[in-house]
This record gives C-alpha cells, sequence and structure tokens, in this order.
C-alpha cells in the first residue's frame, strides 16, 4: 500500500543507516517547500524509502545434500589426516514489507558428518533474521532480531571442525513513537537480549533503553539525537557486568541514487576493574549506485562494542554464508575501530562482487587482548550456456594479536597468521529447481605457530533443489535490501521499501 501524498520519511529510535517511513518522499510534487510538507500528517504510513533501491518483497530457498573429500581435514602441518564428508545445506533469502509488518531473512547452514569419524556432526554457517509488527499502526512497534554464527575457541588455532563453537544473539522489546510537532518526533525504545555461547563461558542477558528525537531538515534529509544505555549481564560470575551508555547525534540523505548517513557523539563502558573508560564515537556510511546494478559503498567508525555484537557486524560486512567470524572472544568490551569498501555488479548473467575490511579491537586497560583483523574477497559467476553457470571466488584474511602465550621461561609464541582461500564451480542445472554443483576449494595458512601453517584441498558434488538461479539458491538479484534490514541497529525500526 502507497502512503497518502505528500507525506515524507524520517529517521526514528537511531536506526543507523535506514529509516522509518512517516511517508512516501516520492509522493511530495517537485518544487514542494517545507511549508508544504509541513502540512502532511505524521505517522508510520508504509511507503516509504530506503536505500538507493526500491526492492520488492521477495523469497528464496535452496536445499542441497553433498559428499566432499579433505587431503588435510585437521589443517595442520604433521599427521595430516584426509576424509570424506557428507553434508545436508539449507539457503533462505527474503524480504516481506506489507502495511504493518517487516521481515527479512538471510541464511545459508550446512551440517557436516565425518566419514572416518575425525570430528563429530557439526552445523556451520550463519544465519540473520529481522521481525518488526506495528501492534498500533504509526505508534507502537515489537521488534524481534537474531543472529546466528561461529567463533573460534582458540583463536591461535586454524579454523578446523575441532575449533568452531555456535554464537547466537536474540534480541526484542518494543518501540513507541510519538509525534511532537508537524516535523518531528520523539521515540522510545526498550530491548532485551540473550547470549549464547556453545562453549565459551560468556552468555549473558543484555538489557537497554534508547530515546531518540528525530526532525526532518527537508523531504529526503534528516537529523536526530539519541541517548542509549545498555547493561550486560553475564551469566558467569568470573565475568564482570557492565554498562554502555552513548549519546550521539544522526544525520541521513537518502538521495535517487545516494544514501549518505552519519553519527558523530560519545560513548562510555562503566564497571568493575578497569572497565571504565569513554571516548569519541563515529559512524560513517556512504552507498552510491553508479549505474544499473553497480553499486558502491563505503563504512568507516569508531564504536563501543563486544564480542557478540562484532560477530553481526562482521556477517554485514563479509555477507551471510558459511565463513566463521574471526578473533578473540572475551567478555571484555572494547573500541572497534573499522574501515569498509565494497562493489557489487548484479545483471541478469553476471554477478561480481568485491569487499575490502579491516577492523582494530582496542580494549582498554587490556592491551594483551588486543587484536586486529583484514579481510579481502571477491566473486564472480556468470550463466555461460542455458543451464550451465561458472563461478571463481578468493578470499584473503590476515589476524595480528597483541596476546601471546609463554611456551618457555624466555620463549613466547604468538597466533598471527594470514590464510588465502579460492575455488571453481560449475553448476548444472537440468530444471527450474533442480542441479548439480561440482567445486574445488584450495586452503594456504602461514602462522607464527608452524604447526598451523598448512594447505588443504576440498572436492565437492551437491545436488541441490530450490528457487535457483543463474547466481544460485539465495536469489538472482542484490540481497543488500535484506542485509539493510537484518543488521538494523537493536533500537530501530527500518524503512519499509517498495
Amino acid at each position: 500500500m502507497k502512503a497518502p501524498a505528500r507525506m515524507l520519511a524520517v529517521c526514528v529510535a537511531g536506526a543507523p543507516f535506514v529509516c522509518a517511513p512517516v511517508a512516501n518522499a516520492a509522493d511530495v510534487p517537485t518544487g514542494s517547500t517545507n511549508d508544504d510538507v509541513a502540512a502532511a500528517p505524521l505517522g508510520f504510513n508504509q511507503g516509504g524509502t530506503s536505500g538507493s533501491a526500491s526492492p520488492h518483497n521477495f523469497f528464496t530457498y535452496g536445499a542441497d545434500a553433498g559428499i566432499g573429500y579433505s587431503d588435510n581435514i585437521t589443517e595442520t602441518s604433521t599427521n595430516k589426516r584426509s576424509d570424506e564428508m557428507l553434508s545436508i545445506g539449507l539457503q533462505l533469502a527474503g524480504l516481506e514489507q506489507d502495511a504493518r509488518f517487516q521481515g527479512a531473512v538471510l541464511g545459508q547452514l550446512e551440517h557436516l558428518n565425518y566419514l572416518q569419524s575425525t570430528y563429530g556432526p557439526e552445523v556451520i554457517g550463519n544465519l540473520g533474521g529481522y521481525a518488526s509488527y506495528a501492534v498500533v499502526p504509526d505508534y507502537v512497534h515489537w521488534v524481534a532480531q537474531d543472529s546466528f554464527g561461529q567463533g573460534l575457541i582458540d583463536p591461535f588455532v586454524s579454523q578446523a571442525p575441532g575449533n568452531l563453537e555456535n554464537i547466537n544473539t536474540f534480541t526484542t522489546g518494543p518501540t513507541f513513537t510519538i509525534p511532537v510537532g508537524a516535523l518531528t518526533l520523539l521515540s522510545v525504545s526498550a530491548r532485551y537480549s540473550r547470549v549464547y555461547y556453545q562453549v565459551s563461558p560468556l552468555d549473558s542477558n543484555d538489557y537497554g533503553g534508547a530515546l531518540s528525537l528525530t526532525r526532518l531538515l527537508s523531504a529526503r534529509s534528516r537529523i536526530s539525537v539519541n541517548v542509549q544505555d545498555e547493561r550486560y549481564e553475564y551469566t558467569y560470575a568470573t565475568n564482570p557486568s557492565y554498562d554502555q551508555r552513548e549519546a550521539f547525534v544522526r544525520y541521513d540523505m537518502q538521495g535517487a541514487r545516494t544514501h549518505i548517513a552519519a553519527d558523530l557523539g560519545y560513548g562510555q563502558f562503566h564497571g568493575p576493574q578497569g572497565v571504565d573508560s569513554g571516548g569519541a564515537l563515529g559512524r560513517l556510511s556512504i552507498s552510491r549506485t553508479v549505474a544499473e546494478g553497480s553499486v558502491v559503498s563505503l563504512a568507516a567508525g569508531r564504536e563501543l562494542s563486544n564480542s557478540s555484537n562484532f560477530l553481526t557486524q562482521y556477517q554485514s560486512t563479509s555477507g551471510i554464508g558459511l565463513q566463521v567470524t574471526p578473533g578473540q572472544q572475551s567478555a571484555t568490551p572494547f573500541t572497534n575501530e573499522y574501515e569498509s569498501l565494497g562493489w557489487s555488479f548484479v545483471r541478469r548473467r553476471t554477478t561480481l562482487t568485491a569487499n575490502l575490511s579491516h577492523y582494530l579491537q582496542v580494549f582498554d586497560g587490556r592491551p594483551d587482548l588486543d587484536q586486529s583483523a583484514t579481510n579481502a574477497d571477491a566473486r564472480l559467476s556468470r550463466l555461460v550456456y542455458p543451464g550451465w553457470t561458472a563461478g571463481l571466488f578468493a578470499d584473503y584474511s590476515k589476524q595480528s594479536f597483541a596476546s601471546f602465550r609463554q611456551l618457555l621461561p624466555f620463549q613466547r609464541q604468538t597466533g598471527n597468521y594470514t590464510q588465502e582461500h579460492a575455488g571453481v564451480y560449475v553448476r548444472w542445472q537440468p530444471a527450474r529447481k533442480l542441479g548439480v554443483t561440482f567445486e574445488y576449494d584450495h586452503y594456504h595458512r602461514n602462522s607464527d605457530q608452524a604447526l598451523y601453517t598448512f594447505s588443504e584441498n576440498r572436492l565437492w558434488v551437491r545436488l541441490y533443489y530450490g528457487s535457483a538461479t543463474p547466481n544460485g539458491p539465495l536469489g538472482s538479484g542484490d540481497q543488500s535490501p535484506a542485509m539493510s534490514v537484518i543488521n538494523t541497529d537493536r533500537f530501530s525500526i527500518p524503512a519499509p521499501a517498495h
């Protein structure tokens, strides 16, 4: 349903790079002034726009069964073991927006069985979901979010199956919105989060609230003042709980082809045992549609974070796939400084993506925990002949740690490493929803720990069924509209777009 004419979109509850709609800016007649706009009523009529494109609702799915072989499943330089694997995979991608409901899901999960029992069965992959329902249209929304992925139990060791643990964060709560004048909104949000770690003693129950005052500057720009307060309560008494507070000003501009969002403010940690520090925070996000199907994005910032929140951020820059979130998991919060650059080109027969990102985590009072990660990846797929698709992919990662291990009284060992991964696949699709994929992967890692400097080769054959397209079961179009909804700030309501 389109919004009434001459209504506008405004941000609520401190949404980082998306806006909650009060109306459709496109419905404002050319040449309208702010005085014309001021006469329009405020509310959350579902018709605003977010991002540089106008996505439609969609849902795609895929399921596969495969058999694979690895010549070094333990990912070590000595005592190598080969193994065969059986896999069952699931892929989901969807976006649904109507007058009262917004929902998005992106997921790629795989269940693995190792036929020579090198490791026990496991589930790998990532899944992100978001849902918002207008309990009272325009005024009360209820939100639920979930983020699932894997981290490393021992960050110095390779990403072999026995070194992975599941991490899940579920968040829910209401947002209340009150119109204050013709162009101003006051939003109050409350959230509860449950964080689960499969192995590490980092489970927590988190509580928070936010207050946001938003002012519409024009048909396509707005500014807001935001205050957030969160309490992180760890389940295990060995990990001290702490508070995190932020106050910042947010500017958001949505053009026909360009979206800019910027935050500037102050953040503070408060808790026992050295968890008591503060500093400036800033976030910048720019996306630009440079041509049909071609989008460039840039992000940079300095913000307060922790290990579970970093998993969600890493998914947003690396995409939803089978990747593992790098780095050491810790109960100590940190300042996260990051930069990322991405490009996607999506057409009917060709998809090409490239991403580059860097993260620096600085632990105030615990410099021994400081760490950094650099990642780069590229993906190319091409429909080379009706029913046949070929693809290439490559990624690079570098991890550096301030911490080390004391092997002998005068001998220390760090876990710094670089890792390259590249591969090729061919997909044959004899029917609209049925296909076979042949894939080859090569891994190489250089580590300060000689045991985990290794090479590995894997071969896969998979039979899949689902909403397959030349670009795979996750859909033929750009998935960023769904990703932007899933990665909405936990205190925010994203804007629907039609």
